[in-house]
């Protein structure tokens, strides 16, 4: 995968886990556990290509992240993999609904991390 990847949670099990196959990878990772953190590597002088954003999160607010992202011309084409904790429709619906690329619960998302961040694929 080409690119800056950006990790928006608070989560650190899985920060680790990114943070062991990015460094694998040699591919350049940013972590953000506050919205204001996001907001600035978004809008950098180089914005990451790939957004890995906990669902869950209450620091990021993903839905209005992902709405926010997906409307603005210049962010639009970031892909966006969300995961979150549980099966929870309502959230899987609003996240799609909004513009995210990948919804995936915590266990396919460590399952296909690897992939996804080596083959440049998340679909």
């Amino acid at each position: 995968m080409a690119g800056k990847v950006l990790f928006a949670s608070e989560d650190l099990f899985f920060r680790s886990r990114i943070e062991e196959v990015s460094t694998a990878l040699q591919l350049p990772t940013v972590y953000s556990t506050k919205r204001a953190e996001l907001e600035l590597v978004i809008n950098g002088a180089e914005p990451p290509t790939l957004i890995i954003l906990d669902l869950n999160s209450g620091a990021h607010y993903p839905i209005e992240t992902i709405r926010k992202l997906k409307l603005n011309p210049a962010t639009r084409g970031i892909q966006i993999v969300g995961y979150l904790q549980h099966t929870q429709q309502s959230l899987i619906d609003d996240a799609q609904r909004v513009g995210c690329d990948l919804v995936l619960s915590r266990a396919d998302f460590s399952k296909r991390l690897l992939s996804f961040l080596k083959n440049g694929n998340i679909s």
